[in-house]
């Protein structure tokens, strides 16, 4: 079971500062760690009232603050999170339980259950029809409850993340992939091993010291998760910064947050 990760999410009283900016190409969104539990809640409400099979909760939404919270939301469900697209998925011969993108051809056809997400931060419904059968990322999500309490043991894997690649690779992302070192931007896992162990929390906190947020730029989504949750490992405010956004984008969102890279 992934505790240290669990205890590393936000919890409901979370409330006293920003966990969470989001930078893309023409929006910014702030989330307290308040808000990231409602929707961390929501999401793992959603996955245990509409998912019982499949091999894990896929997330095609690349660098993005709603896969952000989708993956969390999943790990509170006890859920393994598939990260990649929809063709590498098929070609590793997954079938998901469920599939959540911000692009109807990123949804896996495969999946028990399809969800499409407004790709604009502040969306409160997907903004046009949504084809037969797909759940709105956002506005189906605000029928469930704003806490969830975690399962208490995994039935999954206890591998929290598979990425997936277009050469066909896959690499496994353990807990301590996710928790257990400094960030810095584009380290990896060391192919397809189980993480090394952790640093103590009073050395990931020294490493922070002086810094309130962590400007987190990635190219991918599994990576990005793993600067977020180290961030938020060290009591820091992670500055994501979302799919599209360049280095103008990233050194404005470093300037006006004040944070370090």
């Amino acid at each position: 079971m992934y505790t240290q990760l669990l205890e590393t999410l936000p919890a409901a009283h979370d409330s006293d500062r920003p966990w969470l900016v989001c930078y893309g190409l023409d929006q910014r969104i702030e989330l307290t760690g308040r808000v990231l539990s409602m929707w961390h809640a929501k999401v793992a409400g959603l996955i245990t009232n509409e998912v019982f099979s499949g091999d894990g909760i896929h997330i095609g939404t690349g660098v993005h603050w709603r896969g952000v919270i989708w993956a969390c939301g999943a790990w509170l469900a006890g859920q393994h999170v598939l990260v990649g697209t929809a063709d590498t998925v098929r070609a590793a011969g997954l079938s998901p339980g469920l599939s959540v993108a911000l692009d109807d051809e990123q949804l896996c056809p495969d999946a028990e259950v399809q969800v499409l997400a407004p790709p604009q931060s502040l969306a409160l419904r997907w903004p046009a029809q949504l084809p037969p059968l797909v759940l709105d990322g956002a506005a189906d999500l605000m029928a469930y409850p704003d806490h969830y309490a975690p399962v208490s043991e995994a039935s999954t894997s206890s591998v929290p993340l598979t990425e997936l690649d277009r050469q066909g690779r896959h690499t496994y992302w353990s807990e301590d992939d996710l928790l257990g070192a400094l960030y810095h931007p584009g380290s990896r896992p060391a192919g397809d091993r189980v993480g090394a162990q952790a640093p103590g929390p009073e050395a990931t906190a020294r490493s922070a010291e002086g810094q309130q947020a962590v400007l987190v730029h990635e190219n991918g989504l599994a990576p990005a998760l793993r600067g977020v949750l180290t961030t938020w490992r060290a009591g820091r405010t992670a500055v994501l910064l979302m799919e599209g956004a360049g280095e103008d984008v990233a050194q404005a969102a470093a300037r006006q947050e004040g944070a370090t890279w």
